[in-house]
């Protein structure tokens, strides 16, 4: 859900060759300036670069985010939101079990929040997320 009192949500995943994830300040016109929260108000990064330096405060599912134990969210990106052409299950457009993507894991604080395995982009278990701005 868009936490209260913002204005868009923009995709936080990688979805074309240049919409990366360390793109969106510029792509979405964030302020890179900003905390990160979680829609519970809870402290994920203290800033943009901070969000993207292989490590963020909490785990996502700790931060409710992500509410399924054990919970995968596709990324298609590495840790510093840079897209991983060999795991983008073809710039998300994919079901193959053939081929993979990147996906992220809610219980992770160190990258592999972001860049936690390698998944085939047949499962249909995963997660997709937004970020959202005031």
């Amino acid at each position: 859900a868009k936490p209260m009192g913002s204005s868009l949500g923009y995709v936080f995943a990688r979805l074309g060759t240049s919409e990366e994830i360390l793109d969106l300040p510029n792509t979405a016109n964030l302020n890179t300036n900003l905390n990160i929260r979680s829609t519970y108000g809870r402290l994920l990064a203290t800033n943009w670069t901070d969000l993207l330096d292989g490590t963020i405060n909490m785990s996502l599912g700790s931060a409710g985010v992500v509410t399924t134990s054990g919970g995968e969210w596709w990324s298609f990106s590495g840790s510093s939101g840079n897209f991983q052409s060999s795991n983008s299950c073809d710039n998300g457009t994919s079901s193959s079990s053939s081929i993979n993507g990147r996906v992220g894991r809610d219980y992770e604080i160190d990258s592999g929040w972001i860049e936690g395995h390698a998944r085939d982009c047949n499962s249909t278990s995963k997660y997709l997320l937004c970020i959202a701005k005031p």
